[in-house]
């Protein structure tokens, strides 16, 4: 069935109950909305496509919601993510789609995926890698009414296994002259209704033609290998270039080339080899496309001998699990449910493999917002589940593990450069947070995704090491000169320094805790117990495992960092439950926690890891830590923040209980007073607050 085949007033009724689904090459799409004007315009874009009934299953699904009292703004959420929290409603359509390429440009992969234009003709695929503003999606357009099947405008998924072009075929987004130029050079081409008044500019789609719908299921074997450049009053020049430039130019528009590592390197390189590769430069359209479908068919003669064409399903018929199984709308509705799959999959992973597709539909979603999925795909992997996961959900799982792998590799790298900048200094590092996990070897860190690397150094030596990074090319991020005056007086880190070349972040911290902070934890007692890493390297370090337990129990408590709240009273789990069994950790987690003042952090972390994984402390511990309780009333308000902060309620809408819990953790432990006391303060936010609003 397809969409045209259903009244707009039954696609109305499906977007605005379970939702709307349909199939965009490999993946299948949900759309919620009560609003009929987007679902009138989708049914137009998408006429052709095949609509599945009864999906209990999407990859991706965007619920578009009216704002305000009066109509005219509305909201995106994509995956449980609020992608576009409030805009006019007169551009919904653009916006839309622009939220469909996020959802498959930016999910973990697999597969090779390339910001790139691609038509097929005789099985051989032309492949056309360009950054926004080369004319890409015009040069696409016309070459698709001009005899080419169209595979995508904006994305060419290389599979795995054979590097196969995978279609995700979809209407053609075209931009302001782009519009008049394909209506005048094809005056066939069907185009849906223009948008004016977009970041963009004036923006319309293109639909693909009826044969490139019905093919959505043929993959493609890559044939031709050619970056277009619209220039002005140019002529049209296509010139051969080197296998390794056109590698180069290909690895810079891949979303995911350095994420996949030595398999993207590998997947890459074979594109590359398949395919005759080429700079196309242009400004007449007709010319163009005139020289490329001369030079294809005398190029085609001689193709390398290729796989056989296969295909992907056109069409997957949704997957029941039982007649008692439950929609994915009525599961998505309930906060209970979302919390129960959630913490169940944390708490007993071993069950994952009973989870219904239902299930997954909700837990992957779930997982994303709080920034687990990678650590439960790794989970997955260790206990061997992974192939007994339903088909649909398993590529998002592995594409997070292999996410999570690269990022350790990553983050290892860094380690050594940090190590070789400051090897000479003679200084005492300690390696914080994801990085120092990882280098202790903990196992509840693995799958973890680590964006960035923290150290710990003397106050002391900051100037020194600061001169130190930026001649290995750590530069410090722009800064104003109130808030580069913030970091330095108040805070207990540097301003954030990023790798010129590699673009990785490092956080250089003198203590834990702002200095602003009344709690104040004297450093050396930390340095004093930090362990070495690795035999016989006593200048790089990690905390102790009641330190590192404090540390994490103190960024997530007293900094209020509860955007991915589960994951770290996740982390504080994984942690009482490995390092329990070293000696004497109890009886010295209570002891470092009275002498660094940090009784408070700790028994929110004991408190919560047990309501929510149900750890088990031991009762002489639980005996100790009964004085660090607060009293009742602040209590009580900290369960509620955290209880809202940490689970999503909601996937489908904007979670503002959520949001504003998370801001007040943010904020419950600034020093308000002296803060409101402070002139830089003022300098900053009154022209925050009077001057003229950003666009």
């Amino acid at each position: 069935m397809k969409l045209n085949d259903l009244s707009i007033t039954q696609l109305v009724q499906r977007a605005a109950s379970e939702g709307l689904c349909w199939r965009v090459g490999p993946f299948i799409v949900r759309l919620r909305t009560p609003l009929p004007d987007i679902v009138e315009n989708i049914a137009f874009l998408y006429a052709g496509f095949p609509v599945l009934d009864g999906a209990d299953y999407a990859d991706h699904e965007v619920v578009v919601l009216p704002r305000g009292m009066t109509g005219k703004r509305f909201s995106i959420i994509a995956d449980g993510r609020a992608i576009y929290p409030s805009e006019p409603r007169a551009i919904a359509v653009p916006l839309l789609e622009w939220t469909l390429n996020l959802c498959v440009f930016h999910q973990p992969s697999t597969n090779l995926i390339l910001h790139a234009a691609v038509v097929e003709r005789s099985g051989c695929a032309l492949i056309m890698p360009a950054v926004p503003g080369s004319g890409k999606s015009t040069f696409c357009a016309a070459l698709a009414h001009r005899g080419w099947r169209l595979l995508s405008d904006e994305v060419a998924i290389l599979r795995r296994s054979d590097g196969r072009v995978v279609p995700a075929t979809r209407p053609i987004g075209l931009k302001d002259a782009s519009i008049d130029v394909i209506q005048q050079f094809a005056p066939e081409a069907v185009l849906g209704p223009s948008w004016p008044g977009t970041v963009k500019g004036t923006v319309a789609h293109c639909l693909p033609s009826p044969e490139s719908i019905r093919r959505a299921g043929e993959t493609a074997q890559p044939r031709w290998l050619m970056f277009p450049a619209y220039r002005h009053g140019a002529e049209t020049e296509l010139t051969p270039i080197s296998k390794p430039r056109a590698l180069v130019h290909a690895a810079a528009d891949s979303f995911n080339y350095s994420v996949l590592g030595t398999e993207g390197f590998t997947a890459l390189s074979r594109l590359v080899d398949a395919c005759d590769c080429y700079e196309l430069t242009y400004s007449d359209l007709e010319d163009a496309v005139t020289v490329v479908g001369e030079w294809t068919q005398l190029v085609g003669s001689t193709q390398p001998e290729s796989t056989p064409e296969q295909s992907i399903p056109a069409e997957t018929p949704p997957v029941h699990t039982g007649a008692t199984q439950e929609s994915p709308a009525k599961i998505g509705a309930s906060p209970l449910r979302i919390r129960e799959l959630l913490l169940g999959a944390l708490r007993h992973p071993e069950d994952l493999e009973q989870l219904s597709p239902a299930e997954w539909d909700v837990l992957l979603r779930a997982a994303r917002v709080t920034s687990l999925l990678s650590s439960l795909a790794v989970r997955a992997a260790e206990l061997e589940l992974l192939e007994k996961i339903p088909a649909g959900p398993r590529p998002h799982l592995e594409a997070a593990r292999t996410v999570a792998i690269q990022h350790e590799r990553i983050a290892l790298w860094e380690v050594k450069r940090v190590e070789r900048a400051l090897v000479e200094m003679e200084t005492p590092v300690v390696f914080l947070k994801g990085a120092a996990y990882l280098l202790a070897g903990c196992r509840f860190s693995r799958g973890r995704v680590i964006t960035d690397v923290d150290i710990l150094l003397p106050r002391q030596n900051l100037a020194a090491a600061e001169e130190q990074f930026r001649d290995w090319g750590w530069i410090a991020d722009e800064e104003s000169p109130l808030d580069e005056q913030y970091y330095r007086e108040w805070l207990h880190e540097l301003p954030p320094l990023t790798h010129f070349r590699r673009g990785t972040s490092l956080d250089v911290h003198h203590t834990i805790l702002p200095r602003t902070d009344r709690l104040e934890v004297r450093p050396e007692l930390l340095f004093d117990e930090a362990v070495p890493y690795e035999e016989g390297n006593d200048q790089f370090l990690v905390l102790c495992p009641a330190d590192m337990f404090l540390h994490a129990a103190t960024h997530l408590f007293r900094n209020g960092d509860f955007s991915k709240g589960l994951r770290d009273l996740a982390d504080l789990r994984g942690m009482l439950e490995e390092f329990a069994t070293t000696e004497n950790f109890w009886r010295q987690l209570v002891t470092r926690a009275e002498q660094l003042d940090l009784a408070g952090p700790c028994y929110y972390a004991l408190r919560y890891t047990a309501r929510y994984f149900d750890c088990r402390i031991p009762d002489d511990v639980n005996a100790a830590t009964r004085a660090w309780k607060p009293v009742w009333p602040p209590l009580m308000v900290m369960d509620r923040l955290v209880d809202a902060a940490v689970i999503p309620r909601y996937l489908d809408r904007i979670d503002h209980r959520r949001e504003r819990a998370i801001g007040i953790l943010a904020r419950l432990y600034l020093p308000r007073l002296r803060v409101a006391a402070s002139p830089s303060f003022w300098k900053k936010r009154v022209p925050q607050w009077f001057g003229p609003r950003k666009p």
